[in-house]
């Protein structure tokens, strides 16, 4: 997909240094991608982590005034209970790959060209890029937490014609 291009776009450049300077911006800039791509993974659980504790504070202060509310309290409960259970589902370890073991990486390839070696990083930091974005379509967090949200609010706004009708 995105190899496609970026090889045409070697090819094109081609002649000596060049194609070294290339491969350097082309290693830079998947470097950049690939590193907020992991803080998007990280910004993401903050977000979860912060919905899970006030989805908490909510569920724990209904526990406290069920009484005051009336005997369907507990429908509010389930639905932050729900929620809750989604927020874990985002913040639940998942396996994102970080790129390649550099140690690893320089034993195979420190003793080639400098632009082999570019190429060989830009191909692995591609790879690791399509891997992320197929763990994220796949696991659509922000769905969840969206959808955890709108739980949380009607939740805690259902709480107000239940304690009227009680």
């Amino acid at each position: 997909m995105i190899a496609g291009g970026l090889a045409a776009l070697l090819r094109r450049y081609a002649a000596g240094d060049d194609e070294e300077i290339v491969v350097q911006m082309l290693v830079e800039r998947a470097q950049s991608r690939l590193d907020a791509q992991l803080h998007g993974f990280h910004w993401l659980d903050l977000k979860a982590l912060g919905l899970l504790g006030a989805d908490a504070a909510a569920a724990g202060v209904l526990a406290a005034v069920h009484d005051a509310v009336n005997r369907f309290w507990w429908l509010d409960a389930t639905g932050l209970t729900v929620a809750g259970l989604l927020l874990l589902a985002v913040i639940w370890p998942r396996s994102v790959d970080a790129g390649p073991n550099l140690r690893a990486f320089y034993e195979t390839f420190g003793g080639e060209a400098a632009v082999d070696v570019g190429r060989q990083m830009l191909a692995e930091l591609l790879e690791t890029i399509d891997t992320n974005d197929r763990i994220i379509r796949a696991q659509k967090p922000e769905v969840l937490i969206e959808l955890s949200l709108v739980l949380i609010v009607l939740s805690v706004v259902g709480t107000v014609p239940l304690s009227l009708l009680g």
